[in-house]
């Protein structure tokens, strides 16, 4: 489910262009109700372009490979960030 979310490539230009009701032409049918549901695509601003932002939006649409491809994803950042405010990365 994961590899159907990606913006097709025009898709930031239309929307910065003609707006939300343009703007996911094109992309795959999931993305596209992702981007309608959780209002991903204002004019000027595209959300359905960012892969952490659809996959969150995924997860909360029931998707729950999204939350682990998130998971993932993010795992050294967050680890750096706790090991940050920790100040130890024995304690992390």
């Amino acid at each position: 489910m994961v590899a159907s979310l990606q913006c097709s490539a025009d898709c930031q230009e239309r929307c910065r262009r003609f707006g939300a009701e343009k703007c996911y032409e094109g992309c795959p049918e999931r993305l596209a109700e992702l981007c309608r549901r959780f209002r991903l695509c204002r004019q000027g601003e595209c959300l359905c372009s960012d892969l952490d932002t659809l996959l969150m939006a995924s997860f909360a649409d029931g998707d729950d490979a999204a939350f682990d491809a998130l998971y993932h994803r993010n795992t050294n950042w967050m680890r750096r960030l706790a090991a940050q405010i920790v100040g130890d990365w024995q304690e992390v």
